[in-house]
């Protein structure tokens, strides 16, 4: 699930991050991509899904960048 794999990447990133990037990472998966994807398995989660749910978003490009950041380090391993 993803919402495993977010936290397990939270956990770990805790130690090698600094504090305010670690918190803004953990601000994202907590808010955003736990409540939007967390119950989906990894294969359920497609590109599709993924820009139709940052379109409902009223954020920057900057800031989506940021917010994906997480989700893009947990697919990239």
């Amino acid at each position: 699930m993803v919402r495993e794999v977010l936290r397990r990447y939270i956990d770990t990133a805790e130690r090698s991050l600094q504090r305010s990037t670690w918190l803004d990472y953990k601000r994202s998966v907590d808010s955003k991509l736990i409540p939007a994807f967390g119950d989906l398995h990894l294969t359920e989660l497609t590109r599709a899904k993924l820009r139709e749910w940052a379109s409902g978003l009223d954020v920057t490009p900057k800031r989506l960048a940021n917010i994906l950041l997480p989700l893009r380090a947990v697919l990239k391993d």
